[in-house]
């Protein structure tokens, strides 16, 4: 066989297999392809959730699949590696970085770096925001947790996803992961607050 016709037999073999692939989905109104999804069957809950507007006055989020503009997600990405990126620094109260953080201080300084302004202390950031129940908590998101003697908050973190979330601790004296589930977190978690969008 000739050259010629082995590269005619090629380009015919690939022509095939594109037509195969794209007439098995079925093109959408707009011209174009769905997005394919995959399915993971060792993560025991999506990653991702969609809004819903609550029984509450305030907006809450319930936990529902769905996709991240690529905006959003590269933002939320870029608070989470900032955010890693501080791991062992020093807790000092009213600290905002970049060496030394307070809880506040620790969020204020990640957010800011991203173009996010939020209040100065955990009790005013914990105003702002889409309200964010504990199950529609996503990555990025801010959590709250009150004080053990009142219903006051005292303490914020950003959420990694996994039931971890990162947070300057007083108890720690630094910037440490934790686990959310673990006692003392969920029993005092109040909600989650999002910004990105």
């Amino acid at each position: 066989m000739s050259k010629t016709s082995r590269n005619i037999l090629k380009t015919l073999s690939l022509l095939t297999s594109i037509f195969i692939i794209n007439g098995c989905m079925p093109k959408q109104a707009d011209g174009t392809y769905p997005t394919t999804y995959s399915y993971h069957p060792y993560n025991k809950h999506p990653k991702h959730h969609h809004p819903q507007i609550g029984t509450n006055r305030e907006r809450e989020l319930t936990e529902q699949p769905w996709i991240q503009s690529n905006s959003t997600s590269s933002k939320v990405n870029a608070i989470i590696n900032l955010a890693i990126a501080q791991m062992g620094k020093t807790y000092q109260w009213g600290a905002t970085g970049p060496e030394r953080f307070d809880c506040s201080g620790f969020t204020t300084f990640v957010y800011k770096k991203n173009g996010i302004s939020l209040p100065r202390t955990a009790s005013k950031q914990s105003k702002v925001g889409d309200r964010i129940t504990y199950d529609g908590l996503k990555r990025g998101d801010l959590i709250f947790f009150r004080s053990t003697k009142s219903e006051r908050i005292s303490h914020t973190g950003i959420y990694l996803g996994n039931n971890l979330f990162i947070h300057a601790s007083s108890a720690k004296g630094k910037v440490v992961q934790s686990n959310l589930k673990s006692g003392y977190y969920r029993k005092n978690f109040q909600w989650g607050r999002r910004f990105t969008k």
